[in-house]
């Protein structure tokens, strides 16, 4: 049943075409008798027993969600229809799987089919839909008035449509950026849903992005924060620096941002033999001690650069942090 709301009444609509449920009943003599189970004779209870008063039989319905996903076309009232059901998380993945893989549905329809999905979601991890949602009231009706069974999350997604999905596409001709445009509309409703998308999905999306040479498109969904800056897509974007060079400041850039990752920039940072670089990023963050030292003045002295290595080691004699032997003695060694 599908509801629509009118004032403060909700009206119970049939989503389905008008579908007669009989029973043929067998009858002395070798004749039947077709009991039409939603007659004026019959009584129903819920939510699944119906008794035909008249021959004195009582039907235990199950309902076949499999057949139900050939009858209901509108893939976004299936949808809805289809989380109201308990134990219908396989059908209801399988359905979104045949969206995508088989091509069948247009992309507005399949953000469509996630806008539903997500409402949902969104609900099952914060126990309502917040009335500043920017969604439609139409979109809300049946996360609002009707309690689902089942939640599909962003890991179903990902292990079950978009693994399978970047398969697929690796294996046969089919244009590749198609996952690319399903990856970014999925993280769109994610993101119209205000829910934090899990750093598995921006992997997967640099990954489709990298595969189909679609730098250009990377470096602006990290300029434009399309992707949302972290470590682990951090030390992805590094080791992607040999296939696109620019990734490596793209990175560089992301851990600034963080500015939790200070450590992490000295590493990338000396991993380059830029020793200047480290000691002035260090000096700003109060980082230059005695722990870091030695490691400072290792790697300067493996540049085999006479000016580094002054450079390096006038810094640490400013500060007072070690002694002039004590340097002379690490470079000589």
């Amino acid at each position: 049943m599908e509801a629509a709301k009118e004032h403060t009444i909700s009206h119970y609509l049939p989503i389905l075409d008008d579908l007669s449920i009989k029973r043929t009943i067998p009858r002395e003599g070798g004749s039947h008798y077709v009991s039409h189970l939603y007659s004026s004779i019959c009584i129903s209870f819920q939510p699944n027993i119906i008794i035909d008063a008249k021959l004195g039989y009582l039907w235990h319905f199950k309902l076949n969600l499999a057949a139900v996903t050939r009858i209901i076309m509108d893939k976004c009232s299936l949808i809805d229809f289809l989380l109201l059901r308990p134990n219908s998380k396989d059908i209801t993945l399988e359905v979104l799987q045949h969206m995508i893989l088989q091509k069948t549905s247009n992309l507005i329809e399949i953000g469509n089919v996630f806008d539903h999905l997500n409402i949902v979601y969104k609900k099952h991890l914060n126990n309502h839909i917040m009335n500043t949602s920017p969604l439609s009231n139409d979109y809300m009706i049946v996360a609002e008035s009707l309690q689902c069974k089942v939640v599909i999350e962003q890991l179903d997604v990902y292990k079950h449509v978009f693994v399978k999905l970047v398969d697929k596409l690796e294996n046969t001709k089919d244009d590749k950026k198609f996952a690319v445009s399903i990856l970014v509309e999925y993280i769109r409703s994610l993101t119209d849903n205000k829910i934090t998308i899990e750093h598995f999905l921006y992997e997967l999306l640099i990954n489709c992005l990298v595969i189909n040479k679609m730098y250009f498109q990377l470096h602006q969904m990290v300029q434009y924060h399309i992707v949302i800056d972290s470590k682990p897509l951090a030390c992805l974007l590094l080791s992607l620096e040999s296939l696109y060079s620019p990734a490596h400041q793209m990175a560089l850039d992301m851990l600034h941002r963080l500015n939790t990752a200070h450590e992490e920039i000295v590493e990338v940072l000396l991993s380059k033999n830029q020793v200047i670089s480290s000691m002035r990023y260090m000096s700003k963050h109060n980082m230059l001690d005695h722990s870091t030292y030695r490691k400072l003045t290792e790697v300067a002295i493996s540049t085999n650069n006479s000016k580094i290595l002054h450079s390096t080691k006038e810094e640490f004699l400013q500060r007072n942090v070690t002694s002039n032997d004590e340097f002379d003695t690490n470079s000589r060694g």
